[in-house]
């Protein structure tokens, strides 16, 4: 089933990503299926990923696909380092990007400011 749906979205045009909610149970079925899917998504910071944060690590490492980190900064505490919380998905955990909820335009450019920073960082690592 999830096939032909990515098979629907390819053929309107569009780029399949899966988003997985449960990324340990869910990205090593989807890989297992070899899905003609171009990337993840998945939820996960420093603090946390559902389930097991150190399966779910693993999990994005050993995946080919780039990985989007949605719910980059939702513990409290990482607001507090932000850079911190970013660098250590770019750099140690190896995602390609974030997806982040914000209240405010200030907050948005903030934000989006400090991850292209770090990633470029990153990058040239």
């Amino acid at each position: 089933m999830v096939a032909q749906m990515v098979e629907v979205v390819r053929q309107e045009g569009y780029i399949p990503l899966l988003l997985c909610q449960y990324a340990t149970l869910v990205l090593p079925a989807a890989e297992a299926a070899r899905l003609d899917i171009d990337g993840y998504a998945v939820p996960l910071n420093r603090d946390w990923s559902w389930f097991s944060l150190d399966v779910c690590v693993d999990v994005v490492k050993s995946t080919q696909k780039p990985v989007v980190a949605f719910m980059p900064l939702a513990s409290g505490g990482l607001r507090k380092d932000v850079r911190g919380a970013l660098e250590w998905l770019y750099a140690d955990v190896g995602v390609e990007s974030i997806l982040y909820g914000t209240a405010t335009p200030e907050h948005a450019f903030q934000t989006t400011r400090t991850a292209l920073q770090v990633r470029a960082e990153v990058d040239i690592r």
